[in-house]
C-alpha cells in the first residue's frame, strides 16, 4: 500500500509537472488572444492531469503469477540459506515525504500566523471592508473560509476617494472569483509536492495571472480609470508581510509590474472572445486531463503483458506454460517459462479441427496414450496410440470406433509436437517420446454439443458471480524444501519420473485454501498409478499455503479464488538425489 501510494503521488506529479509547462507555454498566447481570464482558467489543466492519471483503467481479471515448487530448487541440498531481501525503501522515503510536506505547513502557517498578527484588530468599516490595527497589512483578501478585506490602518490618509473605490473593487474581485480557496488549494499542493520545482513554478505564474485577471475585473468596470490604476499600482509597490493564505495588494517583487501595466494598455476582449477563450481552456483542460489518463497502462496490459497473454493462451491449450514471479514481484514484467519438454504443442483451434465430430456432439472426452520416435530436431514421427481413455457423460458405454476415431485425432495432433532440446541437435540422438493428448475436458466437466470448452483456469473474464480471482496474494506460509521432498510420490523418485499439477482452490476469511482440486496432471509416460500419486501430493500441499487477508494491493482475498501451477522435478545432484530417495523411502 505504501509503495502504492508512493508510485500515485510520483505519476500525480508528473502529469501535473508536464501540464505546468503547458500552461507555461500557453499563457501568453491565451492571455492576447482571450483576455486575461482564459489564461487564469488555463491552471485548472495542472490539477486536472494529476487527478486524471490517478484514474485506473478498467481492470481485466488476469490470473495471478504462479508459484512453482520443484525439488530441484526446493531440497535441502541444492538451495543454500536465501539471501537478505534489499531493503525495503518505501518507509524511508513516505517517512521523507511526510516530513517534507509538515515543514512546509508549516512554514506556511507560520507567515500566516504573523501576518495575522502583524494586523491587530479589525475595525470594521463601510461596504463589509476592516480596517487593521497597524500600517503595511494591506490592502488585502484574508482567510479561507469566510475571507475579509482588510484595509491597512492608513488606508484613508494614503489614499484618495478613487483610489480606494479601485482598490476595494480589486480587492472584491478575488472574493468574487473564489481567488482564496483557489490560493489555499495550490498552497496545499505545494507542500504535498514539495519536492517538485515545477509546482512551486506553476503556483507563482498562477498567483501573477490571478491579478491580471482582477485588474483586468476592475478596467471592465471602470474602463474611463485606467491611467489612475497604473498609478496606483507604481504607488504601492512596497514591501509588505507575506500572505500565503489570502489575496495581498501585491508586492513588485511577486507579481511583475511591467507585465501588468502593459496588460492595461490593451483593448479588453469582448463577450465572443472571452467565451472562446472559455471554450479553449476547457479544450486544453481536458485533453491534457484525457492524455494523462490513456497513458497509464490498463490493467493486465502493463510490463510484460504481451508474454503473460501469450503465456495464458499456451496454459489454455497445454498447462505448462507460465511466468517468472521474481520479475512480476519486482515489477519488470512477465518472462515466459517453459515448464514443458515441448517448444511447440497443438493449439485449441488445432485440437478443434482434430475432434471426431460424432463425439463432440456426444459429449464425450478422451486422454490417448502416445508414443513416438523423436527426430533431431525434436519433432516426432512412427507415432502409435497406445492406449485411449473415453469419458462419457452418464457412464454411457463407449464404442471401439469412437475409441479408433480419437487415437487417429491424437495422432493427428502429434505433428504439432517439437520437443525441447538440451543442447545443439545431435544427428546421433535417439529416443522414445510417450505422453498423453488430452482432446476434450478430461475431467469432472465433459463438453457439450456447443463446441470445444475452455478449461476453467484459462477464461480471462470471470463469468456472472463467479467468486474473483485472486492476482496478488501476499503468502503467510507455502511449502518449504523439505515438504516437497516428503510429498515427492515415492515410486516417481525410484521411476525418475516428473510431473505437472495445478492446484485450483477457493480462500475462506483466514487466508486459507479451501475446496481444492488438483487439474491438469501431467507426468508424460507415468502410469496411472504414479498420476494418481502426484495428484494426492498436490492436495496434500494445499494445507500448507495460506495468505493475508488482504492481497498486495490492498484487495480481500476472502471468498476469492487462487490457481497455483506446480512443478514437480528431481533434482539433478546426485547427493541431493540420494537425500530425496531416503526421504521417500
Amino acid at each position: 500500500m505504501i509503495a502504492d501510494l508512493l508510485i500515485g503521488l510520483a505519476k500525480a506529479n508528473v502529469a501535473a509537472a508536464a501540464a505546468v509547462l503547458l500552461a507555461l507555454a500557453l499563457r501568453r498566447p491565451m492571455r492576447a488572444a482571450f483576455g486575461a481570464r482564459a489564461a487564469y482558467a488555463l491552471w485548472l489543466a495542472p490539477p486536472a492531469a494529476g487527478l486524471a492519471v490517478l484514474l485506473a483503467h478498467p481492470a481485466r481479471e488476469t490470473a495471478i503469477s504462479p508459484i512453482i515448487l520443484t525439488a530441484t530448487t526446493m531440497t535441502e541440498a541444492l538451495v543454500a540459506q536465501a539471501p537478505r531481501a534489499a531493503p525495503d525503501l518505501a518507509v524511508p522515503l513516505l517517512a521523507l515525504w511526510l516530513l517534507g510536506v509538515a515543514l512546509a505547513a508549516g512554514f506556511v502557517l507560520l507567515r500566516q500566523a504573523a501576518f495575522v498578527a502583524a494586523m491587530g484588530r479589525l475595525e470594521p468599516l463601510p461596504a463589509g471592508a476592516f480596517r487593521a490595527e497597524h500600517a503595511g497589512v494591506g490592502p488585502a483578501v484574508v482567510g479561507v473560509l469566510r475571507p475579509k478585506i482588510v484595509a491597512p490602518a492608513d488606508f484613508d490618509v494614503r489614499f484618495e476617494a478613487r483610489e480606494r473605490a479601485l482598490i476595494l473593487a480589486h480587492e472584491g474581485a478575488h472574493l468574487k472569483g473564489g481567488d482564496t480557496a483557489i490560493n489555499a488549494a495550490a498552497c496545499a499542493l505545494q507542500c504535498l509536492c514539495w519536492f517538485n520545482p515545477l509546482i512551486h513554478l506553476g503556483v507563482r505564474a498562477l498567483r501573477v495571472d490571478q491579478e491580471l485577471a482582477c485588474d483586468a475585473a476592475v478596467i471592465g468596470r471602470f474602463p474611463g480609470q485606467r491611467r489612475l490604476y497604473a498609478e496606483l499600482l507604481l504607488k504601492t509597490q512596497m514591501v509588505t508581510h507575506p500572505l500565503p493564505l489570502g489575496c495581498h495588494w501585491p508586492a513588485g517583487s511577486e507579481h511583475p509590474l511591467k507585465e501588468r501595466i502593459v496588460m492595461l494598455k490593451g483593448p479588453m476582449p469582448g463577450r465572443m472572445r472571452r467565451a472562446a477563450g472559455l471554450a479553449a481552456v476547457t479544450l486544453v483542460s481536458l485533453g491534457g486531463a484525457a492524455a494523462a489518463w490513456a497513458a497509464q497502462p490498463i490493467a493486465g496490459f502493463g510490463p510484460g503483458a504481451a508474454q503473460r497473454a501469450e503465456a495464458l493462451a499456451q496454459l489454455a491449450a497445454h498447462p505448462t506454460y507460465s511466468c517468472d514471479p521474481e520479475l512480476e514481484r519486482k515489477g519488470i514484467g512477465c518472462k515466459i517459462i517453459p515448464l514443458s519438454p515441448w517448444v511447440a504443442v497443438p493449439t485449441a483451434a488445432d485440437v478443434a479441427r482434430a475432434y471426431p465430430p460424432q463425439a463432440r456432439e456426444a459429449g464425450q472426452a478422451a486422454q490417448v496414450q502416445v508414443a513416438c520416435k523423436t527426430t533431431p530436431k525434436g519433432m516426432l514421427e512412427d507415432c502409435q496410440a497406445l492406449d485411449t481413455q473415453v469419458r462419457s457423460p452418464n457412464g454411457q458405454a463407449v464404442s471401439e470406433a469412437t475409441k479408433a476415431a480419437f487415437g487417429k485425432a491424437a495422432l493427428q495432433l502429434t505433428r504439432y509436437y517439437q520437443e525441447r532440446q538440451p543442447g545443439p541437435p545431435n544427428p546421433a540422438r535417439e529416443g522414445m517420446a510417450s505422453f498423453r493428448i488430452a482432446i476434450g475436458e478430461f475431467g469432472p466437466g465433459v463438453p457439450t454439443s456447443k463446441g470445444l470448452p475452455t478449461p476453467p483456469q484459462s477464461r480471462p473474464q470471470a463469468q456472472a458471480g463467479a467468486p474473483p480471482v485472486i492476482r496478488q496474494p501476499d503468502w503467510i506460509n507455502k511449502p518449504t524444501g523439505a515438504d516437497i521432498a516428503r510429498l515427492y510420490p515415492p515410486e516417481a523418485v525410484k521411476q525418475h519420473f516428473e510431473g505437472r499439477s495445478t492446484l485450483a482452490c477457493g480462500v475462506d476469511k483466514d487466508g486459507r485454501l479451501t475446496g481444492c482440486v488438483a487439474q491438469g496432471i501431467m507426468t508424460f509416460g507415468a502410469p496411472d498409478a504414479i498420476r494418481e500419486d502426484f495428484r494426492k501430493a498436490t492436495l496434500e500441499l494445499a494445507g500448507l499455503f495460506r495468505m493475508r487477508p488482504q492481497t498486495v494491493d490492498g484487495m480481500p482475498t476472502a471468498n476469492g479464488r487462487v490457481i497455483i501451477p506446480i512443478r514437480w522435478m528431481l533434482p539433478v545432484d546426485p547427493a541431493a538425489k540420494a537425500r530425496l530417495d531416503a526421504l521417500t523411502g
